[in-house]
C-alpha cells in the first residue's frame, strides 16, 4: 500500500465519520419533528425502488456511449446505501445456506435481496429513532400523597 491509497483511505474514514456526526446532530436537534412513523417505511421502499431503477439503467445502457457514468452513478448510490447492500448480501447468503442458490430462479434470488435491502435500511431508521432518543432523560411524574 502506497502513501497515497493510505491517506485516501483516512480522508475517506474521517468523511465518513463526518457524515456520521452531522446525521447524529441532525435527528437530535429535531427528534421531535422527524415523522418516524413515515421515515421507517419511506426511506427503505425509497432506497429500494433507486436501487431497482439503477440497476436496470446500468443493465439498459451496459454497451452503450453512458455506460461509464450510469456505472459511477450507481457505484455512488450502492456507496451511500452501504446497509441495504449489505442486508441483501447477508439474505442472499442466508438464503443460500437454507437453498442452493446455482439452481434457485432468479426471481427468488431477487426477492430475498430486496427483503434483507428493505429490512437492513428499516433497521436502520429504527436505529436513528432510538438513537435521538437515547440522551434524552427519563421525566417520571412522581408526587408525594
Amino acid at each position: 500500500m502506497r502513501w497515497s491509497e493510505a491517506a485516501y483511505d483516512v480522508l475517506v474514514f474521517l468523511g465518513l465519520y463526518g457524515a456520521w456526526r452531522c446525521v447524529r446532530w441532525f435527528i437530535e436537534s429535531r427528534r421531535a419533528t422527524i415523522p418516524w412513523r413515515a421515515l421507517k417505511h419511506g426511506v427503505p421502499s425509497a432506497t429500494l425502488v433507486g436501487g431497482w431503477v439503477l440497476s436496470w439503467m446500468t443493465g439498459a445502457v451496459e454497451n452503450g456511449p453512458h455506460a461509464v457514468a450510469a456505472e459511477r452513478i450507481a457505484g455512488f448510490f450502492y456507496t451511500i446505501t452501504f446497509p441495504g447492500v449489505a442486508g441483501a448480501g447477508a439474505s442472499i447468503a442466508a438464503f443460500n445456506l437454507i437453498h442452493d442458490m446455482d439452481k434457485a430462479p432468479v426471481w427468488e434470488r431477487l426477492i430475498a435481496g430486496s427483503v434483507g435491502w428493505w429490512l437492513a435500511w428499516y433497521g436502520v431508521v429504527r436505529f436513528l429513532e432510538w438513537r435521538a432518543w437515547a440522551n434524552e432523560p427519563a421525566m417520571l411524574d412522581i408526587r408525594n400523597p
